[in-house]
């Protein structure tokens, strides 16, 4: 049984565009592979950077809790040193009458 010659055209017709399809969705599935690898890398230097302010914010807080403890402890000195002039100047007086 023999197919009849347009049947033979419709199939390679068929065939023909089955294979530029399928030619198309490997191009697709191709650059949205070499996409998906661009934005992997970027999403990698993103985090990579995003690691770089996080140590800086940590060495930042560090660095102004050390200076606020360093603050109080000037303050607590300079309280004393008040209370001792305070003292001074009691005696002082004691010493005109």
């Amino acid at each position: 049984m023999e197919l009849p010659s347009y049947s033979t055209t419709l199939l390679l017709l068929v065939i023909s565009i089955f294979s530029v399809g399928l030619y198309f969705v490997f191009r697709s599935i191709q650059s949205l592979t070499h996409k998906q690898d661009e934005l992997i890398k970027q999403v990698g230097d993103i985090q990579y950077r995003l690691n770089e302010v996080k140590a800086n914010v940590d060495r930042a807080s560090r660095t102004l809790w050390t200076i606020q403890d360093d603050a109080h402890k000037i303050a607590g000195v300079m309280e004393e040193v008040d209370k001792e002039i305070g003292k001074m100047g009691e005696y002082d007086e004691d010493d005109e009458d």
